[in-house]
């Protein structure tokens, strides 16, 4: 009778091999759920979000509060009481190196001087305060909260995402050629707001009473899994094992 003969070598290349396509399975999603914080008003829905320069911290604003969150405990900082006439349009923003929050208040039927109203919050403890030269705004005003736009400054990626009732919809095109990748985020619920991280690695939704954070853990498409180095381990695992298979000599 003629078997194979395996070598404890093999073996354990073969339990890395599982592990690393393991792996590749659990990073499948460009997007996955990072977190989950929650407001104390339930039924209100989150209607504007925005991250602080170093993505640490999160504002958001529900129709009658200002919130802040700090990204790395899930925590509410601090929220504050800010409620606005339905005619008028809000508008967020960390300024000083994020050490402050500005909410500025839009009346889009005044062209000439749109800007009504700004007020300012200490980052830290949300007291209000009194800046005579905040920081110039990098955004265009107003920004529409179900779509947000990312562009990285260290390379040729570019993305839009958008809220389309329980799911987002995100384009992206990258590389010399434009190469374009349509990606949706399956949602619990609707979202009213959306907001990339400067740096692109977050995304969050904003629903009623509460606000999700997904995570990019890859690229788009073939290139964005191929990109991972678990992607190449697992290639020379395969590579290695197909050759000692060719090596084994059946034995009596």
């Amino acid at each position: 009778m003629k078997f194979f003969s395996f070598r404890l070598s093999t073996l354990l290349l073969v339990y890395l091999t599982a592990a690393a396509i393991l792996g590749l399975c659990l990073t499948g999603k460009v997007w996955q759920l990072a977190g989950t914080l929650a407001l104390d008003e339930k039924q209100n829905a989150v209607s504007m979000l925005e991250f602080d320069p170093s993505a640490q911290r999160l504002l958001a604003f529900n129709g009658q509060q200002l919130y802040l969150f700090d990204l790395a405990t899930s925590r509410k900082m601090w929220k504050q009481p800010f409620q606005i006439n339905p005619a008028m349009h809000l508008e967020i923003r960390f300024i000083n190196s994020g050490d402050a929050v500005e909410a500025t208040l839009f009346n889009e039927a005044q062209l000439n001087n749109p800007v009504t109203e700004t007020f300012h919050y200490a980052a830290a403890d949300g007291r209000q305060q009194t800046i005579v030269h905040p920081d110039p705004r990098d955004k265009a005003a107003p920004h529409f909260a179900h779509s947000d736009f990312f562009a990285s400054k260290s390379s040729e990626l570019s993305e839009s995402a958008m809220s389309l009732g329980t799911r987002i919809r995100i384009e992206s095109s990258s590389g010399p050629d434009s190469l374009r990748d349509t990606y949706t985020i399956e949602l619990e619920r609707p979202a009213d707001a959306v907001r990339y991280s400067p740096d692109g690695q977050f995304l969050a939704a904003g629903h009623e009473g509460q606000i999700t954070l997904w995570r990019r853990t890859r690229g788009y498409g073939a290139l964005g899994m191929a990109a991972q180095p678990l992607y190449w381990i697992l290639v020379a695992l395969v590579l290695v094992i197909v050759i000692k298979v060719q090596r084994f000599k059946p034995v009596e």
